[in-house]
């Protein structure tokens, strides 16, 4: 488990008997904390179900502030402590055996990733008592995630979890209603009253503090390419059961690196986009397999990008881009320690930043210098670039992408011929 932990970059406080208590995102800030922790943990459960133990383990996770620091006198330690800390110890207390519960905060930072399902019975700093109640707002619960503009299931809703103590998630619900439809009287109402319970309740001097938290189980990865709007359905057809005879996506190799910017399911889109461009262009299945290979480990290498550049929501500096262009060669040099060997694959990933006009790096190399399946993949990788979502911007759309794409062609940064077969798997979006 601890090397599983380390992977992820989790700081690991202390070990507790047969359990272990971790922080993400503390002492050293990373941005996608959340994704971190989650993920790490599904390849915990999935290491154990591997190794068939003959003991389960069960982790627990929540999202917040909590209070960070070293203490002691003599014998001194990084720990934290604080409400965040305390609800992730009862989380684990009533995760059930070989699964990972999460608190709603934690979800809603990683349910673009991850699929959940709200757990029956809703946690709190004390058992909440009435069954009968908790398993009627997780149906609800459940009805709305189905069906987020049903606004008579988020009033239903919210009259229970007044009956919960829990005006405040009410308040949230009816919010969303209001949002909906904002001329519905029976919102309207709604919203009123809650907002007077709300208020009785912010005047009250609360003796030590009872809040209902929802809390969701993980159930799996999401399959990016069941959400693949960049790429025909049409082509996707059978193609992930194609492609898994040529090569085996890596994921407990490239998992760690995406979950630094929320990336997760880049590198397979890269790879798979590269492969379909280089089987129209009639490259020979050896070709097609060391181009499908790189674009998924291409990005292995920014690793060495310090994450607050990863995750800036603004412009970079020129210090900031010296990172960026060290990251082909360094991901060639991670690759060769993990005990990859073929030179034509490597080559690739240590090109495929280098640009048609000679602008690119790390190299500079230019026009037929650069390896065919090199062009390739740097078209394929900017397409897929564009059409995700970064933590700048929302992903663009696939033609105007491909727009875009096409400026950067006549300014000579990629290939003529490469964007061109791209364009035809483009033209085929609305099919």
């Amino acid at each position: 488990m601890e090397i599983i932990l380390l992977n992820y970059n989790a700081h690991i406080d202390k070990y507790m008997g047969d359990g272990i208590m971790s922080e993400f995102g503390a002492p050293i800030r990373y941005e996608k904390h959340p994704l971190l922790a989650v993920a790490c943990a599904w390849k915990m459960q999935q290491r154990m179900r591997k190794a068939n133990y003959p003991f389960k383990l069960r982790v627990g996770i929540s999202t917040g502030v909590a209070t960070t620091g070293i203490i002691g006198a003599k014998r001194q330690s990084f720990t934290a402590f604080g409400d965040t800390v305390n609800l992730a110890s009862r989380i684990e207390g009533m995760c059930e055996l070989g699964k990972v519960t999460v608190d709603e905060a934690t979800y809603k930072e990683t349910k673009e990733i991850f699929q959940y399902r709200p757990v029956s019975g809703l946690a709190s700093y004390k058992q909440y008592d009435n069954a009968s109640l908790v398993e009627e707002i997780n149906a609800l619960m459940i009805a709305i995630e189905a069906d987020p503009k049903n606004v008579n299931l988020r009033i239903q809703v919210s009259r229970l979890l007044r009956q919960a103590n829990d005006a405040e998630q009410a308040q949230l619900q009816l919010k969303v209603a209001m949002e909906t439809e904002p001329d519905n009287s029976d919102v309207k109402v709604a919203y009123a009253d809650n907002a007077i319970v709300l208020e009785k309740q912010r005047d009250l001097t609360v003796s030590g503090r009872r809040r209902t938290v929802h809390l969701f189980e993980l159930v799996d990865v999401l399959n990016p390419l069941d959400r693949a709007k960049q790429l025909p359905k049409s082509l996707m057809k059978d193609l992930e059961a194609r492609l898994k005879k040529l090569v085996t996506y890596p994921e407990d190799l490239i998992l760690p690196v995406e979950c630094l910017d929320g990336s997760v399911g880049f590198s397979r889109l890269t790879g798979i986009t590269a492969f379909l461009i280089a089987d129209r262009m009639g490259l020979v299945d050896q070709e097609k397999h060391d181009i499908l290979e790189a674009g998924y480990l291409s990005e292995i290498g920014k690793t060495i990008v310090p994450e607050n550049i990863l995750n800036r929501n603004g412009g970079l500096s020129e210090d900031d881009f010296t990172h960026i262009h060290m990251h082909p060669r360094e991901g060639v040099r991670k690759l060769r320690n993990a005990g990859y060997e073929n030179e034509r694959m490597l080559e690739l990933i240590e090109c495929h930043h280098e640009n048609f006009n000679g602008s690119g790096y790390p190299a500079g190399i230019k026009g037929d210098n650069i390896p065919i399946r090199a062009r390739i993949l740097a078209v394929a990788e900017a397409y897929i670039s564009l059409t995700s979502k970064r933590p700048y911007r929302d992903p663009w759309d696939g033609h105007a992408a491909f727009n875009e794409i096409g400026k950067y062609t006549r300014s000579g940064k990629f290939d003529p011929t490469v964007v061109d077969k791209l364009g035809e798997i483009v033209a085929e979006l609305d099919k």
